[in-house]
């Protein structure tokens, strides 16, 4: 991965280790670092804030990886996917692509087979051993993973989801180990076979499907082919090959002589399929994350015998306070721009790229840590009539809110929205007016203040949005009244009506949603009379319906929540003993893998129903304003990589006391689509 540190404007600017990054990607997390080490001003325009520019240092050697021509610009045209060990690789065959982070197969005729080296690191003979890999499947029906059967079925291993999509194993001619359910599509599957003794186990994401006894000596396949994504046909040549992978394959990798602890496996699957190393060294190592495995070699040139833009990878680069990219308004975009083009948006004030399809708005240089927040309740009870009014703060100064604008005519004056943003536009789904739910979605842009105007509707009146979003991407996940399980998207850059993203696993309203850069997150919230603990996650670029993702430490309703780019932080709400009594306690969880909430600390007092959105930048977040039952206006806050208890950060306007919605600038899901 590309670690950029030590980041000084007008500095030479050091970059550890071999990047696979495109010349997009690279700029990107480049500028992603400038602007968390220099914590860039408010207000900073085009001429005065920094860019990032990548180049190469004058004179210095840099380190070129050659990768594949349709993953990043360049390459030697191999298609090889190398052990990182040098003991073995595999050829990519039929249509099957790396795509930075993963082996992409679309069925047949895409498969893996081993092409160079030999197959002792998959020879176990009688002794202990462990097979890793991370699959993701994208249909139903039998797909092969693992394949070293080949013609023969003795002593050789197959892991494997059958006509069912059932995970399962099949050893010397007879499926030994079977999962109790079918393997959810659209998903990272962490899978693990591994032997201990006389005793072989298969994990799937951490948690063993079960064990059978073994004594088998483990022989290498008869044609000595190891396949991964299809089989290797009834001769283990080719002839009559199916069950291919619809899906991808990501990190595999094998132990010989050693078996993987269930805490190992733990810290494996935790890690994710982007780890970029075990907490044990393989014997073999095959991990599309690291450029040296996939798919080229590495060859050291001078700087002056290179151009670096589109693909390459620098080890010294420098900042300059100039901005390169071409730039201009929305409708001055290039008229026939090239996939990878790189564009400065004067009206988003945020730099964008063309994917091939459409201008996409990424991570920019001018992030300030406002929030606005959106409507609410006047001081009162929680039915008090709901205002138009919105107010801001910047999260790095401590202090009361200040007035930013009105929701503007023929919008409706509401509490019970849902606020999400992209680093320059804010957005606001829903909500109740006097009398009646609303179906409105309106938006301001953040680093200016003034009104919010008409946007779209969503499919529906609703209130109590569940919202989160990454750069790119709006989503209102679940909602209500009543309680819905639909959840909604947005282009934000766009104004129109929201789009069917999929479906939640159970029907709620009034619970949290935050994100990190991929993935969006919601949980709590009540579906009728009580309050719900399950968290549930999506793919925030990929549609599709929410997967279980663990459940809080306490169960709760009106509970209000934000992020940084690792965790998510949910606080107060109505608590397990009653939907009316508040609770004061603050959870976190790691939002790259699966599990339970942890206990983070307390409130400064048990409050319910306060701001609802993003409300955070990759420091601090507050919580502002709600019910105790009465409307109150305190705003607290925390330091999300440090345990503790809130702390005052002063106090909201008179007219939006509770449930309003907050929009921030500088929250934990930008940086992603």
């Amino acid at each position: 991965n590309l670690d950029v540190i030590g980041v000084v404007k007008g500095q030479d600017l050091k970059v550890t280790g071999v990047s696979s990054q495109t010349g997009y990607e690279g700029f990107l997390r480049a500028d992603h670092q400038i602007e968390e080490n220099t914590q860039l001003n408010f207000g900073q325009g085009v001429n005065s804030s920094l860019s990032g520019e990548i180049i190469v240092g004058t004179g210095q050697t840099v380190t070129i990886n050659e990768v594949d021509k349709e993953t990043a610009g360049v390459g030697n045209g191999q298609n090889e996917w190398r052990d990182l060990n040098g003991k073995v690789s595999f050829s990519l065959e039929g249509n099957a692509s790396w795509n930075g982070s993963s082996i992409v197969l679309n069925g047949s005729p895409d498969f893996l087979y081993q092409r160079g080296g030999d197959v002792d690191g998959f020879t176990f003979g009688g002794s202990d051993f462990a097979i890793e890999q991370w699959v993701y499947i994208t249909t139903t029906g039998q797909q092969h993973f693992y394949e070293a059967r080949g013609g023969s079925n003795t002593n050789t291993i197959l892991i494997y989801v059958g006509t069912d999509t059932v995970l399962k194993t099949y050893i010397n001619g007879s499926n030994t180990i079977t999962d109790s359910g079918a393997l959810t599509q659209n998903v990272w599957h962490h899978i693990v076979l591994t032997r201990s003794g006389s005793t072989t186990t298969l994990y799937k994401n951490g948690t063993s499907v079960g064990s059978f006894s073994d004594s088998y000596n483990y022989v290498a396949s008869p044609q000595g082919i190891i396949y991964f994504g299809a089989n290797g046909g009834t001769d283990g040549l080719g002839s009559g090959r199916g069950s291919f992978l619809t899906g991808r394959i990501g990190i595999t990798r094998t132990y010989k002589g050693r078996a993987l602890t269930a805490a190992e496996i733990t810290q494996n699957y935790n890690a994710g399929h982007i780890a970029t190393a075990s907490v044990v060294t393989p014997t073999i190592d095959l991990n599309p994350n690291v450029p040296a495995s996939y798919p080229g070699t590495v060859n050291t040139v001078e700087t002056t015998d290179v151009n670096v833009a589109g693909g390459s990878q620098v080890e010294c680069m420098k900042v300059y306070n100039t901005f390169t990219p071409p730039s201009g308004g929305t409708n001055q975009r290039p008229s026939k721009p090239k996939p990878g083009q790189l564009y400065y948006n004067y009206d988003f004030k945020t730099i964008e790229f063309h994917d091939g399809y459409g201008w996409r708005q990424v991570d920019n240089t001018t992030r300030s840590g406002r929030v606005v927040f959106v409507g609410g309740n006047v001081p009162g009870s929680p039915t008090s009539p709901t205002s138009r009014r919105m107010d801001y703060l910047n999260l790095s100064t401590l202090g009361n809110s200040m007035y930013f604008g009105d929701i503007a005519s023929p919008l409706g004056a509401r509490r019970q929205t849902g606020g999400c943003s992209s680093s320059t536009r804010g957005i606001f789904m829903g909500g109740q007016g006097n009398g009646s739910n609303l179906n409105e979605i309106g938006y301001l842009t953040i680093a200016s203040q003034g009104d919010a105007v008409d946007f779209g509707n969503l499919s529906a009146q609703r209130q109590t949005c569940q919202t989160l979003s990454s750069s790119t991407r709006g989503i209102s996940y679940g909602a209500g009244e009543p309680a819905v399980n639909v959840i909604e998207y947005i282009e934000i850059s766009t104004t129109g009506n929201s789009i069917n993203f999929g479906e939640s696993a159970k029907s709620r309203r009034d619970g949290f949603s935050l994100a990190s850069s991929t993935r969006g997150i919601s949980g709590g919230g009540t579906g009728g009379t009580n309050a719900e603990s399950l968290i549930e996650y999506i793919t925030i670029s990929s549609l599709g319906d929410g997967t279980e993702f663990g459940n809080l430490t306490q169960r709760g309703r009106g509970q209000r929540s934000f992020s940084n780019s690792v965790r998510g932080i949910i606080n107060g709400g109505y608590d397990s003993a009653s939907p009316y009594a508040r609770s004061s306690r603050i959870q976190y969880i790691t939002m790259a893998s699966t599990g339970n909430a942890s206990y983070f600390g307390e409130l400064t007092s048990a409050f319910a129903a306060g701001s609802s959105g993003t409300q955070s930048n990759h420091i601090r977040g507050v919580f502002a304003g709600g019910t105790t039952p009465t409307a109150v206006n305190n705003i607290d806050y925390i330091t999300i990589a440090t345990a503790g208890n809130a702390l005052d950060f002063g106090d909201l306007s008179v007219e939006s006391w509770s449930q309003s919605g907050a929009c921030s600038d500088s929250h934990g899901g930008l940086g992603g689509f």
